[in-house]
This record gives C-alpha cells, sequence and structure tokens, in this order.
C-alpha cells in the first residue's frame, strides 16, 4: 500500500475472505462494520479503497476482522 498524507498510515493488515465483515473503529467512538463483498478488489501498488468518508479530523484506530460462521 503506498501510503500518503492524503491516504495516512496503515492501522492493520491480515487476509480476509470473501463472506468476513469488518469492523473499524474512530478515534470518536463510530463503529463502521461491512461486509467484504462490499468492497471492490484493488492491486497491490495502490493507495487503497475507500470504505467509509468519516468525519474531517476523526481517525480509524482500530480494524478487526469477523470470520464467517461456517455451519456443519
Amino acid at each position: 500500500i503506498l501510503t500518503t498524507q492524503k491516504n495516512g498510515k496503515v492501522i492493520d493488515c491480515f487476509v480476509i475472505n470473501e463472506n468476513d465483515q469488518i469492523i473499524m473503529v474512530s478515534d470518536k467512538g463510530q463503529i463502521i462494520r461491512v461486509s467484504m463483498k462490499q468492497i471492490r478488489i484493488a492491486g497491490r501498488s495502490t493507495q487503497g479503497v475507500s470504505i467509509f468518508k468519516i468525519p474531517t479530523g476523526d481517525k480509524i484506530v482500530n480494524v478487526s476482522r469477523i470470520e464467517e460462521i461456517k455451519s456443519t
């Protein structure tokens, strides 16, 4: 990921599956839950994909993966 002042620092990086979800938490306490099916795929040398617009001055401080629960 190419980081710039525009897209900021990398908070976390992990492998996900198509049916997983992520939860992002801002420094102001806003929580955003997004399905991976809603996020487009981008190449390795990009500046990332915009998932959710947060207010100016807010920052994402935590990202967590929610794994798909597979029934048996």
